[in-house]
């Protein structure tokens, strides 16, 4: 397996097992159950790792394929979102780990409860950075996905008709 399959496979694990461990998290808040919490913390902080590698296999995964023209704007603009959803992602590990590791309850509750929040944003900029990364290698759903103003994609901007100087209307 090449490190471009590597990050074609493992971008899918955070996309998915963050919103999963979300879920798990806010029903162990809404319980009010800190082993619990402390386990959907443990999840959270597991999702948000898987991130590291599939933003390490990125630039591999782009210099192993020859795009299709048009495609470099696709790959910026995910290139932009991934860098966001890489210190998001760190940002949730650190504090969910501090949340487990600390051991005062009131600020190790304070940091859980903050890991939660913080894993909700997470999952929203890693959504946003697939939505980006799809259309590079799904070429059908680039009419249905805006990654870029029309300036600074590759293609064209689209102009009015409008006749020339020695056209007849």
């Amino acid at each position: 397996m090449t490190l471009s399959h590597a990050h074609l496979y493992l971008n899918h694990l955070p996309v998915v097992g963050l919103p999963f461990s979300i879920i798990l998290f806010f029903i162990a808040w809404k319980k009010k159950n800190e082993g619990w919490e402390k386990i959907a913390t443990g999840f959270l902080i597991a999702s948000a790792l898987l991130v590291i590698p599939v933003y390490l296999t990125g630039e591999p995964a782009e210099e192993a394929y020859n795009f299709p023209s048009g495609t470099e704007s696709f790959i910026e603009s995910h290139e932009g979102m991934a860098k966001v959803a890489l210190i998001s992602s760190i940002a949730l590990v650190l504090t969910g780990l501090l949340g487990i590791l600390i051991q005062k309850a009131q600020v190790a509750l304070f940091l859980k409860r903050s890991a939660g929040l913080l894993g909700l944003v997470t999952s929203v900029v890693l959504l946003l950075t697939a939505s980006r990364g799809g259309p590079i290698r799904h070429t059908e759903i680039r009419d249905s996905v805006q990654s870029a103003p029309a300036e600074t994609r590759d293609e064209p901007a689209e102009q009015e008709d409008s006749p020339d100087e020695g056209d007849e209307i």
